[in-house]
């Protein structure tokens, strides 16, 4: 990543800008900070907003040391959030579960709700909604942020997952066996049969487990609803 004045950021592993670079790749500052982000020794001036965790949008705005952090504002001197999180009633200033050598957090939220957003979001999409009437019947539907990124990126890997699902159950023709005499094939099969390509179910009679229904005829059938 790059700064004004043609200077380059060399980051760390969380992204935190250790030094900048000109374009003769001489140093021009370096930046050494605690583990929740409050700076120990500085040198040089960088003109770069985004030092501590930049990589992830962390901005430092000029405010008393404040870092403005996704929905809120971080304090690196003492390793707080200033303001509530918006869902947790425990420990509602923690920064990244307190973990800040291992851990960000760029939403200004705690990850767990991050990561209910992801999987409201794509179980919303694979159940084609069922799971969000469940959460409404049990009254917990406020905890996830239908605007959230997190949210719309678990509908992105829903959609996937389908995609996904739906292209392999194509391709090797699936059926689901509910029990011994009953199995449906969704996708139909590849199997070459004329009947068998499209969708269909077979029900065990006594001669086996039976025709492609409802799209095989047999001569017995003494009305189109013998097929099913």
């Amino acid at each position: 990543m790059s700064t004004e004045n043609e200077k380059a950021v060399l980051p760390d592993g969380l992204g935190t800008a250790r030094a900048t670079v000109n374009s003769l790749q001489a140093l021009t500052s370096t930046l050494t900070t605690e583990a929740f982000g409050n700076p120990v020794a500085q040198w040089g001036s960088s003109g770069n907003p985004y030092c501590f965790a930049g990589a992830w949008g962390y901005r430092d705005n000029g405010d008393a040391g404040l870092l403005h952090v996704g929905a809120r504002y971080y304090d690196p001197q003492v390793g707080r959030f200033i303001s509530r999180d918006a869902v947790l009633s425990e420990h509602p200033y923690l920064y990244c579960e307190h973990e800040p050598v291992n851990r960000v957090d760029p939403t200004g939220n705690d990850w767990l709700d991050d990561l209910t957003n992801f999987f409201a979001g794509m179980g919303d999409t694979i159940s084609l909604g069922l799971t969000e009437r469940i959460r409404e019947w049990l009254g917990v539907n406020d905890v996830v942020d239908y605007s959230s990124g997190w949210y719309m990126g678990g509908e992105g890997a829903g959609y996937a997952w389908w995609l996904s699902f739906n292209y392999y159950g194509y391709r090797i023709g699936y059926e689901f066996s509910f029990g011994r005499n009953f199995r449906v094939a969704p996708w139909g099969n590849r199997t070459g049969h004329k009947y068998g390509r499209w969708p269909h179910y077979h029900r065990r009679g006594l001669g086996g487990i039976g025709r492609h229904r409802p799209w095989e005829p047999k001569k017995s059938d003494r009305s189109i609803l013998d097929r099913f």
